[in-house]
């Protein structure tokens, strides 16, 4: 039954990818947010983590590199960040309504839309000029001290 709705799954996408090319230009960004969006119903219909990953992945940083496209430079620079973050986020919070999900998502979604917001909050003079200075220098002191912590941990 299974392989029956894989197969029929494979040639609705084939069909609304034949019926839309004439009208959506699928190249670069808009082709990353269709195919991650196809992973994404993928995940809907079969219930496979596996689809649910690269949907919410392509899906993020399709929309971030289609933000870069087309707006202002800095603005889509810090777009780009945040929304690809938020695919991450998208990881955990769509699984999260089947099952308890891990929490890895929420990792790399908040440092990229950690650094979107940080690039923000810097553009807009709400943070003290030197403050990326001293994050430049503190970040690898806590890699080393995150890295011995966890080897004692072992212990």
């Amino acid at each position: 039954m299974k392989k029956k709705a894989v197969i029929g799954f494979l040639l609705i996408i084939l069909g609304l990818v034949f019926l839309l090319k004439p009208h959506i230009e699928l190249t670069g960004p808009v082709f990353l947010c269709c195919l991650g969006a196809l992973f994404f119903i993928g995940y809907l219909l079969f219930q496979t983590y596996g689809l649910l990953i690269p949907g919410g992945i392509l899906m993020g940083l399709g929309a971030g590199f289609f933000a870069k496209a087309h707006m202002a430079e800095e603005t889509g620079k810090i777009l780009f960040f945040i929304l690809f973050g938020a695919g991450f986020l998208l990881i955990y919070i769509a699984d999260r309504f089947k099952r308890t999900t891990p929490v890895w998502p929420l990792i790399p979604g908040g440092i990229l839309a950690g650094v979107g917001a940080y690039m923000a909050a810097e553009r807009a003079g709400w943070l003290p000029p030197d403050l990326g200075h001293y994050i430049r220098l503190l970040w690898p002191l806590i890699l080393v001290a995150l890295g011995i912590y966890l080897i004692i941990k072992r212990k």
